[in-house]
């Protein structure tokens, strides 16, 4: 799931090298000829060039030096918005999450509740036949336990998801950044390797200007590769959704197996007192809701 920011943080990183490469478009004299391939190489040593072709030269040093500069604020500017970003893509999540772990605890709460209302129900009904007493505890017991057992599981279903996708988030966040790092650094090095060039007695601006040219193209390849190999995010979250949605799932089956056998052990007790067939029902929908937690 790429956001805008993070889509315009990449746009911007594989045009940089273009905007690097601007520094070539001259003819020698700093001015645009207008045509990238017509080039004029200086092959005098440096102190013996004519007047012209010198200060075309130093134009494209200088020209480099304001590239590098900047390159360096359009970096900074969109990596701050990029952590901007995340830090609020991260609140977000967060808060969404505790939003629903908060209302499927207040859910279990109220069904909890009148779980204990029906079954005092239930024990009214039994009045003084103790053996009916102690069928509709046992019965009720052995609710509870499975209940718990299934909201234990969903609990580790979630918590296992909510690791899962923080520890994919982060890794590919990670790859980002590698490559972006990677990129940086090797712009530096083409730019600082152009500067020294420049310096040199014998200075050629085509010399200077290709391989600056091929640096840079260098540098966006292995920075458009390293992209590629970043995981797709959209893929690896719903590859988690459905490995929490099956753990959801198996403790739901497990759960209709245990209630089912309570009942039918109640039912084997007491026939005279039939069972609440909704006794496991209404719990059963409520975990079902939170089949949907944190996606």
């Amino acid at each position: 799931m790429r956001n805008k920011t993070i889509v315009a943080f990449i746009a911007l990183l594989l045009l940089l090298p273009i905007a690097g490469l601007a520094v070539g478009n001259g003819d020698g004299n700093g001015r645009g000829s207008g045509n990238g391939d017509v080039e004029q190489p200086i092959k005098q040593p440096r102190g013996q060039q004519p007047a012209g072709q010198g200060n075309g030269l130093a134009r494209v040093c200088d020209m480099i030096e304001d590239q590098a500069d900047r390159i360096g604020g359009k970096f900074l500017q969109q990596q701050q918005r990029l952590q901007e970003t995340r830090t609020n893509r991260d609140g977000a999540l967060s808060q969404h999450w505790e939003d629903r772990s908060e209302r499927l605890a207040d859910r279990r709460q109220k069904l909890e509740e009148r779980h204990e209302e029906r079954f005092g129900m239930l024990l009214g009904k039994a009045d003084d036949d103790d053996a009916k007493k102690q069928a509709v505890l046992e019965l009720q017991q052995a609710l509870q336990d499975a209940v718990r057992t299934r909201q234990a599981a969903f609990d580790q279903a979630l918590a296992d998801y909510h690791a899962a996708v923080a520890e994919a988030r982060d890794g590919r966040r990670d790859m980002f950044n590698e490559a972006a790092d990677a990129l940086t650094e090797a712009i530096d090095a083409a730019i600082a390797q152009a500067k020294a060039a420049c310096e040199s007695e014998d200075a050629d601006i085509k010399s200077v200007r290709s391989e600056l040219r091929a640096a840079l193209q260098a540098a966006r390849n292995d920075f458009r590769q390293a992209i590629k190999d970043v995981p797709n995010y959209g893929m690896t979250i719903r590859a988690l959704v459905e490995a929490r949605n099956a753990a959801f799932s198996a403790a739901r089956e497990e759960f209709r197996t245990a209630a089912e056998a309570a009942r039918q052990d109640f039912k084997d007790k007491l026939a005279e007192l039939p069972a609440d067939e909704d006794e496991s029902e209404a719990d059963t929908e409520a975990d079902e809701d939170s089949g949907s937690s944190g996606e």
